[in-house]
């Protein structure tokens, strides 16, 4: 015999029917990777699907004999394209095998203000990236999944009429003033 449902029960058992439960719905590390990441939704799929596709063609890769001067070059391209994409640290297929879409996540324009320490959080980053705050090289980039690659990280700055920028500079006390009127 059952007791009667209080009345926050029967309300929780209104919304979700933990019967025919699906776990395909919502997956916990998806969930975890999305607040983690702010991510849109379908990014983690896509970032899924490339790292399958990259290991399709390490075992495609693999499959060929080790003296052929074609896997030879197949395997140095795949692997500096890798290196330099920032996705792997050592130039092997070993390690390229290993990439899941984690790596991916890092090297993402919102994460790599978070780990240079641009901004305390994700949020915060994903904020002054899409007001225009940030810019790569001479442009100003307002999409928080841009993909930084190895030879962008050095350009990553704020941008010149930054108000951040400003702020850093008049903290520091090197703002001139030339730089006020043309900002």
């Amino acid at each position: 015999m059952h007791r009667k449902l209080k009345d926050w029960e029967a309300k929780l058992l209104k919304k979700h029917d933990f019967l025919k439960w699906n776990g395909e719905e919502y997956n916990i590390v998806e969930g975890n990777a999305m607040a983690a990441y702010l991510l849109a939704k379908g990014d983690l799929q896509k970032y899924g699907r490339l790292c399958r596709n990259i290991s399709d063609l390490i075992d495609v890769i693999v499959q060929m004999p080790p003296e052929d001067p074609f896997r030879i070059k197949l395997t140095d391209q795949l692997t500096e394209k890798l290196w330099n994409m920032g996705l792997i640290e050592v130039k092997s297929l070993d390690e390229a095998r290993q990439i899941r879409s984690v790596h991916f996540l890092r090297r993402r324009l919102a994460t790599f203000l978070v780990r240079n320490n641009f901004c305390d959080t994700m949020k915060a980053a994903v904020t002054f990236i899409k007001h225009g705050h940030i810019k790569v090289g001479v442009e100003i980039v307002k999409d928080p999944a841009f993909f930084v690659v190895r030879s962008m990280e050095d350009w990553v700055t704020w941008s010149d009429s930054s108000k951040i920028k400003q702020t850093i500079l008049k903290y520091n006390d090197v703002l001139d003033d030339y730089d006020l009127l043309n900002g």
